[in-house]
C-alpha cells in the first residue's frame, strides 16, 4: 500500500499543479476572494488535473482539452452548488467564477508544458506478433512510446524472439514471466495487441499477474486509429462493446468552421497585406517573373482549383526539374530538395519562414480552401491514391493541418496520409485549436520546411 501511495504521488504533474496553485493564490489575494471559494477551486484543480492526465495519456492536445473540460464543468457545478447553499451570496459566486476562469487559463499552458517535458510512457506489449510489430513501428516513428519488452502469443519462442529482436525488444516466453520482467524493467502499461492467438483467458491471467504491481493493463482494438472522443463503452447482451460515432465533426462543426474560415481568413488577409506587399516587391527585385505563383491543386470531392503562393523559384523551374529527379528527398510523391538550385535567394527565406503560404488566404476567402485541413494535393498525386487515401478529399484542403505541424517534408508518405485521413475522420473544434497553436511552433522552429 505504501509503495502505491508513493508511486501515485510521484506520478502527479507537480510542476503544473504548483504553478496553477501559485497563480490562483495571487489572484485570490488581488481580488480578495472568499476563503471557501478559493479552497473549492484548489480542490477542483488538485483532483481534476491529475485525473484528466491519467485518462488522456501523454498527448499534449488531449491532456489540455481534457483539463479544460473538467475545470469548466467543475466550476459550473461549484457555482451552482454555492448558489443553492448560499442563496444570494453573490460575492462567493463571483469569486468562484473568477478563480475558476484563472484556473482554466493557467492550466492549459501549464499542463501542456508539463506533458511536453514528461518522458514517453513505458509499455510492455503482449499478444499477436504482427499487430505488435505494427504498433512498435508506429511508436518508433514518432517516439511517443518506449517499449520495454514483448510477449508474442500463439507462436514459438524462436519465432517470437526473431520477430522482436530486430526491433530491439526483449522477448518474454510465457505470461508467468511478465511480473518478473517488470521488476527489472518497470513499465507504466501492459498493452495487449488483439489477434486470433489472444483469448479472454489470457487477458484474465494477465490481470492476475499485474494485480500486485503498479502497472496498469490496457487493451488495443480494431478501433486503434479512431479518436477517443468517438468511442463509447457499452454492454450488449452481456458483452462489452465499443460504440463508434460517425466520422466527421457533425453539421454544427462544419457550419461553424465555414463561417470562421471566411471571417478569420478575411481578417488575416487584411492584417498580412503589408507583409505580402513587401514580399512581392522583394521577389520582383530578386528575379524576373511574377510575384504570385499559381498552381492547380485538387480540392474537396476531387474538384480542381487554382492555389496561390508567393513565387520562390525561377520561372524556368519546371524545365530544370528533369535533371534533378535522382536528388529527390521527398516522400515518394512530392519532389523535395534541401538545396534546390531552382529556389531564389528571397524564395529560400520565404520557404524557411512559411511566408510563401500567405496568399492561400485568398483561397480561404474564396471558399476553395480552409484555414485547417489536409495538405492540398497535386493532380498527379491524386491519380496514385488508393480508395482509402481518396478519403482525404472529403474536406477542403487547409493552409495548415496535422501534416504541416507534424514534420512536413520530414514525414514519409504513409505517415502523411495517415495524419490527413485521421483529421478528416476525427477532426473537431478542439483539434483545430490544437493545430493552430502547434502551427506557431512549427513556423518558429522551421521543422521540415525546405
Amino acid at each position: 500500500m505504501r509503495a502505491r501511495i508513493v508511486a501515485g504521488l510521484a506520478g502527479l504533474p507537480w510542476a503544473a499543479l504548483l504553478s496553477i496553485t501559485l497563480v490562483i493564490d495571487v489572484a485570490a489575494i488581488l481580488i480578495r476572494a472568499d476563503l471557501l471559494a478559493t479552497a473549492a477551486v484548489f480542490v477542483l484543480v488538485w483532483t481534476q488535473v491529475p485525473a484528466a492526465r491519467r485518462r488522456s495519456g501523454p498527448a499534449v492536445g488531449a491532456v489540455t482539452m481534457a483539463v479544460a473540460r473538467r475545470l469548466v464543468v467543475g466550476t459550473a457545478l461549484l457555482v451552482t452548488g454555492f448558489h443553492v447553499v448560499a442563496g444570494s451570496a453573490h460575492a462567493l459566486l463571483d469569486d468562484t467564477l473568477r478563480l475558476g476562469a484563472v484556473a482554466v487559463l493557467v492550466a492549459l499552458p501549464a499542463i501542456a508544458l508539463d506533458a511536453r517535458q514528461a518522458q514517453p510512457p513505458r509499455v510492455l506489449l503482449v499478444g499477436d506478433l504482427p499487430q505488435m510489430r505494427g504498433m512498435v513501428a508506429r511508436w518508433m516513428d514518432d517516439g511517443s512510446v518506449r517499449v520495454v519488452g514483448g510477449l508474442a502469443l500463439g507462436v514459438s519462442s524462436e519465432m517470437a524472439a526473431s520477430g522482436l529482436s530486430d526491433l530491439g525488444i526483449a522477448s518474454l516466453g510465457t505470461l508467468e514471466e511478465v511480473a518478473d520482467h517488470l521488476r527489472g524493467n518497470p513499465a507504466d502499461l501492459v498493452v495487449v495487441a488483439p489477434g486470433a492467438s489472444v483469448t479472454a483467458e489470457d487477458l484474465r491471467r494477465l490481470s492476475w499477474r499485474l494485480q500486485a504491481t503498479d502497472t496498469r493493463l490496457a487493451v488495443s482494438s480494431v478501433t486503434d486509429d479512431v479518436a477517443p472522443h468517438r468511442i463509447e463503452i457499452a454492454t450488449v447482451g452481456g458483452s462489452t462493446v465499443e460504440l463508434v460515432a460517425a466520422p466527421g465533426g457533425g453539421i454544427v462543426y462544419a457550419a461553424a468552421k465555414q463561417v470562421i474560415d471566411r471571417v478569420l481568413g478575411m481578417v488575416l488577409l487584411v492584417a498580412v497585406s503589408p507583409v505580402l506587399a513587401v514580399a512581392a516587391l522583394a521577389i520582383r527585385l530578386d528575379s524576373p517573373g511574377p510575384a504570385l505563383f499559381r498552381q492547380v491543386r485538387i480540392g474537396r470531392d476531387g474538384v480542381p482549383f487554382t492555389m496561390y503562393k508567393l513565387r520562390t523559384m525561377t520561372t524556368q523551374a519546371e524545365d530544370l526539374r528533369e535533371g534533378l529527379d535522382e536528388l529527390d528527398e521527398g516522400n515518394g510523391v512530392l519532389f523535395k530538395m534541401r538545396n534546390d538550385p531552382r529556389v531564389t535567394r528571397v524564395g529560400g527565406l520565404l520557404r524557411r519562414t512559411s511566408l510563401d503560404e500567405l496568399p492561400q488566404l485568398f483561397n480561404v476567402v474564396l471558399g476553395s480552401m480552409s484555414l485547417i485541413g489536409p495538405r492540398p494535393a497535386l493532380p498527379e498525386e491524386v491519380a496514385k491514391y488508393s480508395d482509402g487515401e481518396l478519403r482525404r478529399l472529403a474536406v477542403k484542403p487547409g493552409i495548415t493541418g496535422l501534416w504541416q505541424v507534424s514534420g512536413r517534408s520530414l514525414l514519409n508518405r504513409e505517415r502523411s496520409m495517415w495524419l490527413d485521413t485521421s483529421y478528416v475522420d476525427d477532426g473537431r473544434a478542439s483539434t483545430d485549436a490544437s493545430i493552430l497553436v502547434r502551427t506557431v511552433t512549427a513556423v518558429v522552429t522551421r521543422r521540415g520546411a525546405f
